[in-house]
């Protein structure tokens, strides 16, 4: 049960963010929010993070949640490894 609802929801917030993306880097207008503000908001200097779009980083997060709910299966066999060479990174760090 928890793996379709997070699955799902991971889902929503990447198309969601790609959506955003796309209005953010074309030219058209989005299919909500006309009239209300939104486009003060994209034109806002906080719609950039160094040059990139806010929803590219959205997108990037929430495509990775997509790929780690995939990979869990995988990742539970690996999982005392990790510990491991994440405690090795810590010690170097």
């Amino acid at each position: 049960m928890r793996k379709p609802f997070l699955l799902a929801l991971s889902f929503l917030g990447l198309f969601d963010s790609l959506y955003l993306w796309w209005v953010y880097t074309s030219a058209s207008r989005p299919m909500v929010c006309v009239g209300t503000g939104c486009d003060v908001v994209r034109a806002s200097p906080f719609a950039h993070f160094f040059g990139v779009p806010t929803p590219a980083f959205g997108a990037a997060m929430y495509g990775l949640l997509v790929l780690l709910v995939f990979l869990q299966p995988l990742l539970a066999r690996v999982e005392r490894g990790m510990q491991f060479a994440a405690l090795g990174v810590a010690a170097l760090g």
